[in-house]
């Protein structure tokens, strides 16, 4: 066990939880308060904190955190519930195959949000994504922000948003809408 004040003073939980197949919830870890960031913004393997937790179907990340890395929680194919409203930062693939996180994607702070960070995942409607200028895309299979997003119906643009990149929105089959809020057409994209 752990108190809620050595929780709070935890600022890094490095791979602690990595491939854990056993934990199926999280919801204490709002408690750790310390945590600011998990992961880093480049591929660092040994950083993904929760990546391949199989098991894991929710969690509640503490107010504080900002910046979810590089595949945190990659594989986690159970994960159906997560609050990412306080977050500004997410990097490529945190959430890739994901499939059963069936969450609205609300982030009124976000400043980046990385190449397949929600591709090959559950996500309903990206409805807010803050005052991000673009959104990640590419030819890989495993590129492209919202690529393959099963269950995806809505994605609401940014007005900040400049640029669109190639398949953002590719394999989406239930896509009935996206909406660019910025009156100026976004370049690069597809």
């Amino acid at each position: 066990g752990i108190t809620k004040e050595a929780a709070a003073a935890v600022t890094d939980i490095r791979t602690w939880f990595k491939g854990n197949t056993a934990i199926t919830s999280f919801d204490e870890f709002e408690m750790f308060t310390g945590v600011t960031s998990i992961g880093t913004e480049e591929w660092s393997d040994w950083k993904a904190a929760f990546k391949g937790c199989s098991e894991l179907t929710s969690i509640t990340l503490p107010s504080s955190l900002r910046q979810i890395g590089y595949d945190v929680f990659r594989d986690c194919v159970k994960l159906t519930s997560v609050n990412i409203y306080n977050v500004t930062r997410i990097w490529h693939q945190a959430f890739y195959n994901c499939g059963e996180l069936h969450i609205d994607v609300v982030m009124p702070n976000a400043s980046a949000v990385g190449s397949a960070a929600f591709a090959n995942s559950g996500i309903n409607r990206a409805l807010g994504l803050g005052s991000i200028t673009s959104l990640a895309g590419g030819w890989g299979a495993d590129e492209g922000v919202f690529r393959k997003g099963k269950s995806l119906t809505v994605a609401i643009l940014a007005e900040t948003l400049t640029n669109i990149g190639i398949q953002v929105v590719a394999g989406c089959e239930a896509l009935e809408a996206v909406i660019v809020k910025n009156p100026t057409p976004a370049t690069d994209g597809s």
